[in-house]
């Protein structure tokens, strides 16, 4: 056969390949996520061969790897599209893996992927979250197409590298694993920018296999046991684990990971551990935890969340039952002529516990029935957390004065827990606590649940303490009058501030000056279908009850530098890593910051003249 004709037959024999491989015949199988390789074999079989002229055996072989290689490149090509689609994208997957006959098209589809990966994610317009979502449908995809885990470890390595640079990836792991997801919904408790959604619902189902990941290569046992594939990496031994959340925690070092869970379980129960819900998916998590890092990196968790257990169990002995007699009932008992205690306490029988007090006659000039400055309607429900603070993260100390009611429970309420616990004192945050709080104004009563002690506190000072009913004036307060009479920080004054004229209970007449507003204007009130309490928060407005990093530097700024000051007096010049380390390994409670942090302290000490830096030694200034 003449060479022009023959190069003319083969180039129609491939374009006729190329135009099946491309047609609508050869789509990925969306729906019922199957592959498409036999189709093509039976089509290279029935179809093409015979129209060809083709014979012999090893020719239809050589046609359909012909045929394999142009659908791998075809499926390659549109590879990131598919992992994004995971497993929707399953067929596609399965296609590749029927292709994957060859070390040739092992290293176009690392090549290929990691490439598309670079150019599409790895740069500052995906959110963390997104990355890791698709780093999940990596893991799943890949080994599904490799299930030795070779090609995953291959291209899954620069956007690793990538996760562990972002500053926030550690933090959304572990607030991933703390959030509530429902089942299939999407439906969380936090913004889905903070967490990762698919990361959340994959902690379900890791528990089983939490006990059979580590040292998976030690079992002598193992009857299914492989050596390392001859193309795995240096680093193959590291990803022998089969799920997600393995893959996750090997990202970082465990004592950050730790860290940044320790800090996020203590804002959690510090929310959750008022109310009686259970704390089951918190207590799982930590027993999770430990059987991947071992019990005694998670003693603080477990402090913590026996804390918040003794906690409740005292509240329900120390705090008054819901039968407790109220403020009215009391007074309604005492006749003019006046009633011993112990028979007023034999009035309401079990409702009131008997004591051993004095039996004082009531009312009394010398014996109020109520403390000076205690309204004697009230009847809050007081609910305390007793924390072993030496375990739980950096909490804020915020100073400042609460409402007389509340103090009147605390002082109640400590009196009775140094009672059961042998003269243990306790020290209040305030600043923790959240508060329910009940408005009554003009023509709407706000109620809002949750309130931060500080916004409690001060919407309580705009209270009108004045008994002339003609005065009808809205009450007003500045800021300096709120900061001098409740004795907190212009923060946290102005933080509350801004919470209430969110909600509407408050307006800025003039500049640092507020009044209550009584009543909405009326075209807003005719727009108004319940309580403003639902207007929502200004996110500037949230203030953690964990202290950040930052504020834990400036609190313990001192001591830092009194430390490094006492290192290169006795050790001489140092660099910011040796000092880093040194710190960590000295500093009582640890010291959780890195060079960057090292160097501003040092730059410190240098502006006050107590150290010098001589390239990238620091030494003390004689």
């Amino acid at each position: 056969m003449d060479y022009y004709v023959q190069r003319a037959m083969a180039q129609g024999m491939y374009a006729a390949l190329d135009a099946f491989v491309q047609s609508a015949a050869m789509k990925v199988d969306w729906t019922q996520r199957q592959s498409v390789v036999d189709r093509l074999r039976q089509w290279i079989r029935h179809r093409f061969v015979p129209a060809v002229g083709l014979s012999t055996p090893s020719e239809t072989i050589d046609w359909e790897s012909t045929a394999l290689e142009r659908l791998a490149k075809q499926r390659i090509r549109h590879l990131l599209d598919y992992v994004k689609a995971w497993p929707h994208s399953t067929g596609a997957i399965l296609d590749l893996r029927e292709c994957m006959h060859s070390s040739e098209v092992k290293v176009l589809i690392a090549t290929s992927f990691t490439r598309q990966l670079s150019r599409r994610l790895l740069h500052a317009g995906v959110t963390t979250s997104e990355l890791l979502s698709i780093y999940i449908n990596i893991i799943r995809a890949f080994k599904t197409l490799d299930s030795r885990g070779v090609l995953l470890d291959k291209v899954a390595m620069p956007l690793r590298a990538y996760l562990r640079h972002r500053e926030d990836t550690v933090r959304i792991i572990a607030a991933s694993f703390l959030a509530d997801v429902d089942g299939d919904d999407d439906h969380t408790d936090v913004l889905s920018e903070e967490i990762c959604i698919d990361l959340a619902k994959e902690i379900n189902l890791s528990e089983g296999q939490a006990l059979h990941i580590e040292h998976k290569g030690l079992d002598w046992d193992d009857m299914e046991w492989m050596p390392d594939p001859i193309d795995a990496g240096p680093d193959y031994k590291k990803s022998k684990s089969e799920d997600v959340m393995s893959f996750m925690l090997t990202l970082f070092e465990q004592a950050d990971f730790i860290k940044e869970v320790q800090s996020l379980l203590g804002e959690r129960l510090l929310t959750v551990g008022f109310d009686d819900t259970e704390l089951e998916k918190e207590i799982r998590l930590v027993e999770l935890f430990k059987s991947r890092f071992g019990a005694d990196r998670l003693q603080s968790c477990e402090v913590m969340l026996r804390d918040i257990q003794d906690s409740r169990r005292i509240n329900n002995t120390l705090r008054p039952k819901d039968n407790f007699p109220t403020a009215q009932e009391v007074h309604a008992a005492i006749p003019e002529s006046g009633i011993k205690s112990q028979a007023l306490i034999g009035k309401f029988n079990t409702r009131v516990p008997r004591t051993d007090s004095a039996d004082v006659l009531y009312p009394s000039p010398d014996q109020p029935m109520f403390e000076s400055g205690v309204d004697a309607e009230l009847s809050a429900a007081f609910h305390t957390q007793i924390l072993s603070s030496f375990f739980w993260p950096s909490l804020r100390e915020d100073e400042f004065a609460v409402p007389a009611p509340i103090s009147y429970l605390q002082k109640n309420f400590e009196q009775d827990f140094e009672r059961i616990k042998n003269l243990r004192k306790l020290h209040w945050l305030s600043a923790l606590g959240k508060a329910t709080v009940e408005l009554e104004l003009e023509d709407r009563t706000v109620k809002l649940e949750g309130v931060q002690t500080w916004q409690a506190s001060v919407i309580y000072a705009f209270q009108d303490d004045s008994q002339d009913a003609s005065i009808v004036t809205p009450a007003s307060r500045t800021v300096e009058q709120l900061e001098d009479s409740l004795q907190m920080e212009e923060v946290l004054v102005r933080n509350a501030l801004a919470f209430w004229v969110g909600h509407r209970v408050l307006v800025e007449n003039e500049p640092g000056v507020f009044t209550v507003l009584e009543q909405l204007p009326s075209a807003d009130q005719n727009q108004t279908t319940g309580p403003s309490g639902h207007a929502p928060m200004q996110a500037d407005a949230i203030i953690s009850a964990v202290k950040s990093q930052d504020a834990v530097l400036q609190d313990n700024k001192l001591m830092y530098e009194m430390f490094m000051l006492g290192m290169l007096t006795n050790g001489g010049a140092m660099d910011a890593a040796r000092i880093t380390m040194m710190m960590k390994m000295v500093v009582p409670g640890g010291y959780t910051f890195g060079e960057d942090e090292t160097r501003w302290l040092l730059s410190g000490l240098e502006e006050q003249g107590k150290v010098i830096a001589n390239g990238s030694n620091y030494a003390v200034k004689k």
